[in-house]
């Protein structure tokens, strides 16, 4: 049908466990006959029974539709099977999208990910040359440590027209200041972020070290127009570090939205 063939936008939400790796496939091939398609959004529940074959056929869709998707966005909750092989395998596909402008990718409590997997995010990132808003999720996988955020980092810093970043990392236990540090000066190298959200909830390691190269980025940014920090449940933040930090945010004159919260202070 016509109408199918011009379609831009396509969201796909399954239930808990509802969609195998066979029905998949349907839907891949369905997916492929949609040349126009320009954003594509997969929700999946507690998917226990994706397996490798779930993140082939996303390659092959992205194969099919490299002269047109700008915007992809995955969310998986609760999937023991996901490890930091599939997500190379969807990393490489990322290369296969030279109009990609905005990427999604939200794991919830995915036990096998590591910082592996943010090494592979990080060599797509410097392959994508038109990027401008990234998204990641990784609420719960206590594997993720600095290792994996300065790789990430790393891979972001040349984003020449980067200008939104939402990164969740809370409840990733072994992140400290030297991971928070290294996505700071990552957002200092940005000349064209205006968005900032950063959710540490749970980072208990993270302490006024960390908070205070957060504000001296923020503080050099001329285009900050957005922030949302998140640092519940860090409990090595003094009273006096954060204060400080939520004093220089508010003097801040481009700042048009800003969230923070704190176990002891909460501002909107």
């Amino acid at each position: 049908m016509k109408v199918q063939r011009d379609l831009r936008a396509l969201n796909i939400i399954v239930e808990d466990n509802i969609l195998t790796d066979v029905g998949f496939l349907s839907v891949n091939e369905g997916i492929k006959g949609l040349p126009k398609l320009e954003k594509i959004f997969f929700d999946y529940g507690c998917s226990e029974s994706l397996t490798a074959k779930f993140f082939e056929n996303i390659l092959d869709i992205f194969d099919s539709l490299a002269n047109s998707l700008k915007s992809v966005k995955l969310k998986i909750t609760c999937c023991e099977l996901v490890n930091d092989k599939d997500i190379e395998v969807l990393s490489e596909g990322f290369k296969k999208l030279p109009l990609l402008e905005n990427i999604g990718i939200l794991f919830y409590s995915n036990p096998l990910l590591t910082d592996d997997c943010l090494v592979s995010f990080s060599k797509a990132f410097k392959a994508a040359k038109s990027l401008k808003s990234v998204h990641l999720v990784f609420e719960g996988c206590f594997k993720i440590t600095d290792k994996g955020v300065i790789s990430l980092s790393e891979g972001l810093n040349k984003s020449a027209y980067l200008e939104s970043v939402n990164f969740d990392f809370s409840w990733c236990k072994d992140l400290t200041n030297e991971g928070v540090n290294s996505l700071s000066k990552c957002f200092q190298r940005l000349n064209l972020l205006d968005d900032i959200q950063l959710n540490l909830e749970g980072c208990c390691l993270l302490t006024d070290v960390g908070l205070f190269s957060l504000k001296e980025t923020m503080e050099k940014s001329k285009l900050l127009k957005a922030a949302n920090l998140l640092f519940m449940n860090c409990s090595k933040i003094t009273h006096e570090g954060f204060e400080d930090f939520v004093t220089s945010l508010t003097r801040k004159d481009s700042l048009q939205k800003l969230y923070l919260s704190c176990p002891f202070y909460e501002m909107e």
